[in-house]
């Protein structure tokens, strides 16, 4: 990546973050059809965060010790 490209990925990152954290109607499928219960008691550990493109959130082998819940964009896993 070029340094021109390099600060154009991160105009762009910086963006998605604004659009992630902002976004007024950012809910995830799976936990809105938690029951109430479910979903309060959860609350309390959850906290919205942003991603940049491409990041790599669990290698293989890894202890998972974060689970992730994407509101406004997708995570792909490869396997």
């Amino acid at each position: 990546m070029t340094a021109t490209s390099s600060a154009r990925q991160s105009r762009f990152d910086k963006s998605l973050a604004q659009k992630e954290t902002s976004a007024p109607d950012a809910s995830n499928f799976l936990l809105d059809r938690l029951p109430g219960v479910v979903r309060n008691r959860l609350g309390a550990q959850l906290a919205p965060i942003s991603l940049s493109l491409g990041q790599i959130l669990h290698k293989p082998g890894d202890k998972i010790r974060t689970l992730y819940f994407p509101t406004t964009r997708m995570i792909s896993v490869k396997i």
